[in-house]
């Protein structure tokens, strides 16, 4: 049997935790012992439901931040090693950017015969930091690619960004989609009853982190735009974040049909009963809600960011937008002035999600993957 340590700073709600937890629920636990290593979510975040309750192992690491801190990250080196030296682990697969670098620290101290892994669910080089953070994280990447056996990018942009700042050699990089878990096929018109929405109302669903990165207030510029040529719209934006105060006051302002519902342990409800999703993002390196929305048949309009097309073809199984509200806006009208575009779209995507982006197809790129490293 093959142990293999998943590592990761927190297992909130969000794209990171659902992939992980995908793969904690359908690993083959006859051939791999799977504990995963993470840490606690901050004050503004909440936990993904039922991770306690999920197959295989979970080990918390109080001293495993998301949040950068010298005494922290010296100890969360400490305490992660003081485990891989207990469990003597064949795989360390350390995901996003601070447990792929306290984990393979960790890992390579505890004992070089550990084979190191390590995914990026996107990436820093863009949007996040000055130039001067991102370089140090860039030489950063470049020096431990150099001890890790297999760099795992989740779209092509992604990978492609990374090689071209010369992180890792070609033949190590290896793209695996995000896919979603399983879940309950819920229905638009019974969604749409349980949050009591006007059937002839049109809904926007916004589900992210309210950081610059994501760009909140380009939902809420296009979102204006779209309101001001149609009746009876209604933007709903989930999650939370250091911004959400003034979004929620510049919502205000304007006087705009906005409701915000906070972090929620599951969105699905909502990404269900709108009739569209939006997503704004700067950078994104896949973005998952994207194959949830087409998991519900809700088609989605984003920004033409990071791996986005890899999943939208624009007007087949999505919508593409230029990072404008009057772009977006202007495909937003178009999207829902017109039922049955939003309808042939959503089935669309939601034929792809099911066919390439789910849990299980994932979980089983994940084993071959260890299965090749370990043989």
């Amino acid at each position: 049997m093959v142990t293999v340590l998943n590592i990761v700073t927190r297992m909130n709600v969000g794209g990171v935790s659902v992939v992980i937890a995908g793969l904690m629920e359908n690993i083959d636990p006859d051939q791999f012992r799977n504990i995963t290593l993470t840490g606690n979510c901050e004050d503004n975040e909440i936990e993904l439901p039922g991770i306690q309750e999920f197959p295989g192992e979970i080990i918390r690491i109080k001293s495993l931040k998301r949040s950068l801190g010298l005494f922290s990250d010296l100890k969360s080196i400490f305490d992660l090693w003081k485990i891989m030296i207990k469990v003597k682990p064949q795989i360390v697969h350390t995901h996003t950017s601070k447990a792929g670098v306290v984990g393979r620290i960790a890992s390579l101290i505890a004992s070089r015969k550990i084979v190191l892994v390590h995914t990026y669910h996107g990436h820093l080089l863009y949007g996040y930091y000055s130039k001067l953070v991102t370089s140090s994280i860039v030489v950063i990447e470049r020096l431990l690619a150099r001890f890790t056996s297999k760099l795992i990018a989740d779209s092509h942009q992604v990978k492609k960004d990374l090689i071209y700042m010369k992180i890792g050699s070609e033949d190590k990089w290896l793209v695996i989609p995000p896919g979603i878990r399983n879940s309950s096929l819920l229905r638009k018109n019974k969604c749409r009853t349980i949050l009591n929405y006007n059937s002839k109302e049109k809904i926007i669903c916004w589900v992210g982190r309210f950081t610059d990165i994501k760009n909140p207030f380009l939902a809420l510029d296009s979102f204006e735009i779209i309101s001001r040529s149609m009746n009876n719209c209604k933007l709903v934006m989930v999650g939370g974040g250091h911004l959400l105060g003034n979004v929620k006051l510049k919502a205000l302002k304007f006087n705009l049909n906005v409701e915000f519902t906070g972090w929620l342990p599951d969105p699905s409800v909502y990404i269900c009963a709108a009739d569209l999703l939006l997503l704004t993002s700067r950078n994104e390196g896949f973005g998952l809600v994207i194959a949830e929305a087409g998991w519900y048949g809700t088609p989605s309009l984003s920004t033409n960011v990071g791996g986005v097309s890899e999943f939208i073809a624009d007007n087949k199984s999505g919508f593409l937008a230029n990072e404008d509200a009057h772009s977006i806006a202007d495909k937003g009208i178009y999207i829902l002035s017109d039922p049955k575009i939003c309808t042939k779209v959503g089935r669309s995507a939601r034929k792809l999600t099911k066919k390439r982006f789910t849990a299980l197809a994932f979980t089983k790129s994940h084993e071959a993957l260890y299965k090749a490293l370990t043989n």
